[in-house]
């Protein structure tokens, strides 16, 4: 049995896909002509936070969510008119989600190279998320924060989780 690696699937899908750098995957989403996705895991964004104003779909759900045909269709979450740009934690899972929504039928898609790391570092403005909290009134975009409250804010959560942990054992 011959069976390709998944660096192999990544660079057959870099072949044929888009891929962008964050400055114009910011320009089209400054300028409302693209659908930012964010196809990382949920546990991935309470843990790193989010681009504000992006739509998440699970890598795991983004063929059903965008087939209009399926039962899981989401309908008005989109705007099917406008290019698809996805990314993912570092650019891997985008590429290949990129090609899978190609091979669906979508002509405008694009991935962002490097993924959520990438992003992090631009002008994106992004979303912690107060999940000790419970309540979305505690977030704060990045902008906001200094660097030292970041850590204490990501510091916070971690014992946040190992007290709440330690109270259900």
């Amino acid at each position: 049995m011959n069976i390709k690696s998944s660096q192999t699937l990544v660079s057959e899908a870099l072949k044929e896909i888009k891929t962008i750098n964050t400055d114009e995957a910011l320009t089209l989403f400054n300028d409302g002509k693209c659908n930012l996705i964010d196809i990382r895991e949920k546990g991935e964004l309470d843990k790193t936070g989010r681009v504000e104003n992006s739509n998440h779909i699970p890598r795991g759900m983004l063929e059903f969510w965008l087939d209009p045909e399926g039962p899981y269709f989401k309908s008005g979450k989109l705007d099917m008119t406008k290019e698809m740009v996805l990314f993912c934690a570092g650019g891997l899972r985008s590429a290949l989600a990129a090609k899978s929504l190609k091979e669906m039928g979508f002509e405008n898609v694009s991935h962002i190279d490097g993924g959520f790391a990438a992003i992090s570092q631009s002008d994106f403005k992004m979303r912690l998320w107060a999940a000790c909290l419970d309540t979305p009134n505690a977030s704060a975009t990045c902008d906001q924060l200094h660097p030292c409250a970041i850590a204490a804010f990501t510091a916070l959560r971690s014992n946040c989780s190992a007290m709440r942990r330690r109270a259900t054992t």
